[in-house]
């Protein structure tokens, strides 16, 4: 397995997530409301997660999709963790667990 590659295919699609919801903060009609920001970025992610399945098993990669998959998904949520929370959020008045645990967007 290769676990580094699968890491930084995670890192990619969670910078590309990172990216549209910063872009969407942006755009007038969306920016007001955290629950189109998360719809469009929904429908962005499976576009975004073939991309990154694309860059893993480009070079003939036999890996199981799940693993692969797993590891790209707590990739993402280590960086959400480490960088997301601390950076985006708690300036805001957020915290981890109105990030991680919030059932509906405000």
């Amino acid at each position: 397995m290769k676990y580094f590659r699968a890491m930084c295919t995670g890192a990619l699609v969670w910078l590309c997530v990172s990216i549209s919801f910063t872009i969407l903060e942006s755009v007038p009609q969306i920016k007001d409301s955290l629950n189109l920001q998360s719809f469009f970025v929904c429908l962005l992610l499976v576009p975004f997660a073939i991309f990154g399945a694309s860059i893993f098993y480009r070079n003939g990669n036999k890996e199981q999709g799940l693993k692969v998959g797993l590891i790209m998904g707590i990739t993402a949520l280590l960086l959400d963790a480490v960088i997301t929370v601390p950076f985006v959020e708690m300036p805001r008045g957020g915290s981890y667990q109105s990030f991680f645990l919030s059932l509906t967007a405000n």
